[in-house]
């Protein structure tokens, strides 16, 4: 109910004096020498506390109340729930205070972007907003002062002149003092590389760069950057219309994109390159031969698959000669350690050692098995 309430007021305010209570419970709790008199009214007064904890939170509930009644509320609570144990009052009245100054000091913040979906039986928050965010006594979406539920006004900024990413109305960012934000972007969201945030290209959300221009080159108020007007240097609008025609072709019968009705350019090649006859501009058809055959190696199409068959064969010959030196290595690397074995086994038989020597009789069939393997492997790639 008070403008700038946070949950950081929240726990300074509530948590702070539960966990007293907690302490002063537990510290009673572990007194030995009492009589029964004063156990029990320990026990009352532990009781009251335990059950401070749950209604303190309503204590700041009271809609529309001033705040030196709900001072004086707390204050009265606290001397309640002591019990009258005068060693309890003025630690309780301590708390209250220090609870109490930090929600007298939300009073006085600014609005913010937290706010609570608590709501009266009118349907209106604290701030006046129902849940569509529309104000009761304005009937918009913004309070008598201009600003919104989350507390920014029509231009998207709040009182301290930010908006809602920490830019202020001259580019510059809250925290980092400069036109860029802790992540690299500005205020309308590109980078220092005109990337947009959000894209990751060049262009915004809405299609416009850094600049206001979308990829025709027209702004946000459908001006051409060239023209300056609402076409573009060959005379099309937007919308691809030509102005002078009233269709998607020029006087000459070219369209935005420099085609005519039969997909052919001024040059009378079609969007892939190709002229009418389908040749490209340098002489080769899609297959990439010209009018006499020949590819620009100058092979007929038999040598080209002739060629593209050897090249094919030599580079499956350069695979199995680099997976052959790689097994020959493993194979020489596995006959090294076998010898290692065989004459480690020798050494064990002289101590006699019967243990020692069927482990290595093991290891070494072990080897010998993987060096049977890249034989076979090997035989393979012959």
């Amino acid at each position: 109910m008070f403008k700038g309430f946070t949950l950081k007021d929240w726990v300074i305010g509530y948590l702070t004096l539960g966990i007293w209570i907690l302490y002063k419970i537990k510290k009673n709790n572990s007194k030995k020498d009492i009589n029964d008199d004063k156990l029990e009214k320990m026990k009352q007064t532990n009781e009251y506390k335990k059950r401070s904890l749950f209604i303190s939170p309503l204590i700041f509930s009271i809609e529309n109340s001033p705040i030196w009644k709900q001072f004086l509320f707390v204050a009265l609570l606290a001397l309640y729930f002591t019990n009258g144990q005068n060693n309890y009052i003025i630690i309780n009245i301590i708390i209250v205070f220090f609870s109490l100054g930090a929600i007298i000091a939300a009073v006085y913040t600014t609005p913010t972007t937290i706010y609570f979906d608590i709501f009266n039986k009118e349907g209106f928050d604290f701030y006046g907003f129902d849940k569509n965010g529309i104000h009761k006594n304005t009937q918009t979406q913004f309070d008598t002062d201009g600003y919104n539920r989350k507390g920014f006004d029509k231009c998207g900024f709040d009182v301290e002149g930010n908006n809602e990413r920490n830019f202020n109305k001259d580019g510059i960012h809250k925290e980092t003092k400069t036109k860029y934000d802790n992540d690299g972007y500005d205020m309308r969201g590109f980078n220092s590389d005109n990337i947009f945030k959000d894209t990751k290209t060049k262009y915004d959300n809405d299609g416009f760069d850094v600049d206001g221009y979308n990829q025709k080159r027209f702004d946000r108020n459908g001006n051409h950057k060239i023209t300056k007007d609402n076409f573009d240097e060959n005379g099309f609008f937007e919308n691809n219309i030509h102005k002078e025609t009233q269709t998607k072709y020029d006087t000459n019968g070219y369209d935005v994109n420099g085609f005519d009705s039969n997909g052919y350019n001024r040059n009378g090649y079609d969007r892939n390159g190709f002229n009418s006859d389908g040749y490209n501009s340098k002489g080769y058809d899609r297959n990439g031969f010209n009018s006499n055959g020949l590819n620009k190696y100058g092979e007929t199409l038999s040598q080209q698959n002739r060629r593209i068959e050897e090249e094919k064969q030599r580079r499956e010959e350069e695979r199995k000669q680099k997976e052959k030196a790689i097994i020959l290595k493993q194979i020489d690397n596995l006959n090294r350690e076998i010898a290692a074995e065989k004459s480690l086994m020798a050494s064990q038989r002289q101590y006699g050692n019967p243990d020692s020597i069927h482990y290595i009789e093991r290891s070494i069939a072990r080897l010998e098995s993987e060096v049977a393997t890249l034989n076979s492997k090997l035989l393979t790639l012959r």
